[in-house]
């Protein structure tokens, strides 16, 4: 992705001049679809560009790395509500402020799978199904026919 991107980066560049790429060229460098591009639009997430004559999203080659930034937080985790409210800082402080919410979360997340990976576990092990709903207090069929019986 990377490459493909960093030839069309440096396609629109040659010669020190900007060519301005289409919504599909710019889509397809950054590894998204121009369906994503115009939801960023919407939500503000990406200024809208200059447009032809005709009417068509005309991008720069800034445009295209601004793409990449986004898709590579969004790889990180980030939503992109996230992202909006860390677009355009440029001391870097927010992003590693962000970074290590980011991680307490992905930690916390991996703490709350380990639990539940041994919860399962140990049923395995020890359990039958039986069991299974003693220890979580479930009541049996045979009794629940028999709750169920006064009610019929």
């Amino acid at each position: 992705m990377l490459d493909r991107s960093t030839s069309t980066l440096e396609k629109a560049t040659q010669n020190g001049q900007e060519r301005l790429l289409n919504i599909g060229e710019m889509a397809k460098s950054a590894g998204v679809t121009p369906k994503t591009v115009r939801h960023y639009h919407r939500i503000g997430l990406i200024p809208e560009p200059e447009r032809s004559e005709s009417g068509y999203r005309l991008y720069r080659p800034r445009d295209l790395l601004g793409l990449q930034h986004i898709r590579y937080l969004r790889s990180l985790g980030f939503s992109l509500s996230r992202i909006k409210g860390l677009w355009g800082q440029t001391d870097g402080k927010l992003l590693k402020q962000e970074l290590r919410s980011l991680r307490q979360e992905l930690m916390a997340q991996i703490e709350a799978l380990e639990t539940r990976v041994e919860k399962i576990k140990t049923f395995l092990q020890e359990n039958t199904f039986k069991e299974l709903h003693r220890s979580l207090d479930i009541p049996n069929v045979e009794a629940m026919r028999d709750i169920f019986k006064h009610f019929l």
